[in-house]
């Protein structure tokens, strides 16, 4: 799952600008463009791809660069030093010394002396305190370093931290030479730190004391803070550079074989506590997470004789099953097994939790399935795909408005991103969630056959390792198992026209082949919510789907956006949704850009929600866009029917979708973006609820005769007696 997470550091250049565009839009707002072109010219030597990301070039940057922070501010850090029961006066030593000769001399230090060391300390702006709890009362700094004698540091170490926080407005930076160069915002800080921000050490990282000063309840558990920290955290940065060197002496305690089963109790149960009081998908890649790092510990302290190692590993893996069984994590525990071997320095974890833990809870996950009870007049929606989500909730939509029960039965991943989450307090409908192996064992049950309908929304299957293998490969005898069964195709030129002459059903999610248009099933609802009208002072524009040229013109997209800057025009923003790479230089655009990556729906729908313009960007001059108007429906107009969101979109493609300019902003050519944005940005707000009006009765024709379809599908079901 890691390597899915977006991360904004193709292009530290326009990012070093960033910062610079901050300061100006604070102090300088009128001469901003003018500024912005002076530190282009004066930069254009040294802030190239990839400048700051070697070590040796993080030095020699800031070296050159470092008076443009530090001349215009006054930043603090405080430093926490904590003496505990693995010091020693060699360490104290070290460690103090290295601090206090820091060659940032704006800097406050607390020792937290909690073992009452004698300490030969005469110096007044020290201040020596018995806990961290009370050192939190002393702290005057912007931001926050928490350290323990076990380290000591590089003398520059805190003026390069305050340095690149400050130039990149950072909430948190850490240092680790291991991970590289990382620049992350918003939701994804969290879901990279759980897999690799090592949330049991404080040392090398510096938090921004805002994020953080009401934490101080949970000071003294380090692994709970930094998650916390890192919860509400929305910007970090990783700078690949060793900081801090290890004290050669350490007191540290191993588990002890006479009260392991202690200390396995309070480990997990320290993991359940954090699980339960934040209520967040991505928990679960902590958990296993801390399973990982938990079970290297075991291998570590017990390999040694395996008679032991074999008696702690039993208890420890009885106490995993209980833990997620009796906590209702079992369906999830496919994301559990999916994190187990990013940091794992034993390989067969992997196939120790899959044969003895994850396989167990799948079938349990599989028997539940099978067990519950079928109301009356029930269908099931099923997808077998780890993508398509966005088609589900339409779909059964449209069967609770025909007055029918609905069981939904999605894939794990699907499920982990929370697709049905619409659905969680409708008591018409159940969720179920499985791996593609225990959907497939499922589908062969007799159960099946009690399902007045069965609704499959893919025929095709993408996430195996055979190439595409359709629904009636995977299951042969579909048909016999409930002939009620519907199929939704995602590309027409792909239909199986001899299923249809069989008179099975086949739905499809658009019009666009006239012999099929009474199948087109048009899934465009994602939950209820009061329409939006434009937001006043900025214009918030989206694009959502893969970064890719035969999706999507991203380059006619940013050469737009950019020619909006360039001509003075910067009351917007952008939102880019989605996955893959975007090579262009974005110095101009980064304060109006915002690149969310993959998401999870819900975080999803609120970003289009909160927008006023979708934009498709399907380009005219591309022949692979074509698909669009042949054979192949965006997503894009799903969401804008859906979310009542005006579309911005090549008058090629138009007409296909039921868009025109009453409900939409409709232009010729590619060069005409511009001039369509600029539209958009000052349209005033009775045209944009006109234009939301008429939308909306596209909409919901839409709508009408998608569930008109799907009545007749099932009437004729019922008609030739099957």
């Amino acid at each position: 799952m890691l390597k899915k997470i977006f991360s904004i550091n193709i292009d530290p250049y326009s990012l070093n600008i960033t910062i610079y565009i901050f300061f100006i839009k604070i102090f300088i707002k009128n001469k901003k463009k003018s500024i912005i072109d002076f530190i282009l010219q004066n930069n254009k030597n040294s802030l190239k791809r990839d400048n700051i990301i070697t070590k040796e070039s993080i030095n020699t940057f800031f070296e050159k660069n470092k008076h443009i922070i530090f001349n215009n501010m006054k930043s603090k850090i405080s430093i926490i030093i904590t003496i505990d029961k693995t010091s020693n006066k060699n360490n104290i030593i070290s460690c103090i010394d290295t601090i206090i000769n820091q060659t940032l001399k704006n800097i406050d230090i607390i020792i937290v002396n909690t073992f009452n060391y004698e300490l030969d300390i005469n110096d007044d702006k020290i201040k020596i305190v018995s806990n961290k709890l009370e050192a939190m009362k002393y702290i005057s700094g912007e931001y926050i370093a928490f350290i323990d004698t076990d380290n000591y540091f590089n003398l520059e170490t805190y003026e390069i931290l305050l340095y690149y926080s400050a130039f990149y407005n950072l909430d948190i930076i850490t240092f680790d030479e291991s991970i590289g160069y990382t620049h992350l915002f918003g939701k994804f800080i969290l879901d990279y730190f759980i897999s690799n921000g090592r949330a049991d050490i404080m040392y090398n990282k510096l938090y921004r004391y805002d994020l953080i000063k009401n934490n101080v309840d949970i000071i003294e558990n380090t692994i709970l803070f930094n998650l916390k920290a890192f919860i509400n955290a929305k910007t970090y940065m990783n700078i690949p550079i060793k900081f801090s060197y290890k004290n050669s002496v350490s007191n540290l305690e191993k588990i002890n074989y006479t009260n392991y089963k202690n200390y396995i109790n309070d480990y997990i149960n320290n993991i359940l506590n954090i699980i339960n009081k934040y209520d967040i998908n991505e928990i679960y890649k902590f958990y296993s997470y801390y399973l990982c790092f938990f079970y290297n510990e075991i291998h570590n302290n017990f390999s040694s004789n395996i008679n032991i190692f074999l008696e702690v590993m039993s208890y420890f893996e009885n106490k995993i099953i209980d833990n997620i069984l009796s906590n209702k994590l079992t369906i999830n525990s496919y994301i559990i097994m999916n994190y187990l071997s990013s940091n794992i320095n034993h390989y067969y974890i992997y196939e120790w939790f899959k044969n003895k833990i994850y396989l167990e809870i799948e079938n349990i996950n599989l028997i539940n399935f099978i067990n519950a009870k079928i109301s009356d007049n029930t269908v099931l929606v099923s997808e077998f795909n780890n993508s398509h989500g966005e088609v589900i909730p339409g779909i059964v939509k449209y069967f609770l408005d025909l007055n029918y029960n609905v069981d939904i039965l999605i894939t794990n991943n699907i499920f982990y991103e929370r697709i049905s989450d619409i659905f969680n307090d409708n008591n018409k409908v159940k969720i179920f969630s499985l791996d593609l192996d225990r959907i497939k064992k499922a589908f062969n049950n007799k159960k099946i056959k009690k399902y007045k309908n069965i609704f499959i929304t893919s025929y095709y299957i993408y996430n195996t390792i055979n190439n595409w293998p359709s629904i009636l490969d995977y299951i042969p005898n579909i048909y016999k198992l409930n002939k009620n069964t519907i199929i939704m195709e995602h590309h027409i030129d792909l239909i199986n026209r001899n299923l249809l002459r069989k008179n099975k059903k086949i739905a499809i999610m658009h019009n666009l082949d006239e012999e099929l248009k009474e199948n087109y099933i048009n899934p465009h609802y994602f939950g209820d919510f009061n329409y939006k009208t434009k937001n006043k002072d900025i214009t918030k524009f989206i694009v959502a789907g893969s970064f890719s040229e035969h999706r999507r013109n991203y380059k006619l997209l940013f050469d737009s956006f950019r020619m909006l800057v360039k001509s003075g025009i910067i009351n917007f923003h952008l939102t880019l949704v989605g996955g893959g790479d975007i090579n262009y230089d974005l110095t101009y655009l980064r304060p109006f850009v915002t690149i969310r990556g993959r998401i999870n729906y819900p975080d999803l729908f609120e970003e289009v929600y909160s927008s006023d313009f979708i934009l498709p960007m399907l380009d005219c001059e591309n022949k692979a866009h074509n698909r669009y108007v042949k054979y192949g429906v965006s997503g894009t107009f799903q969401l804008s029917y859906g979310f009542n969101k005006i579309c911005i979109v090549n008058s090629k493609f138009s007409k296909t979708y039921g868009l025109d300019n009453d409900n939409s902003i409709i232009y010729e050519k590619n060069q005409d973006l511009l001039e369509s944005l600029k539209l958009a940005i000052n349209m005033e707000e009775e045209v944009y609820k006109i234009k939301q009006m008429n939308l909306k009765k596209y909409s919901d024709y839409l709508y009408n005769k998608s569930l008109q379809n799907l009545k007749n599908m099932l009437k004729l079901n019922k008609k030739l007696g099957v």
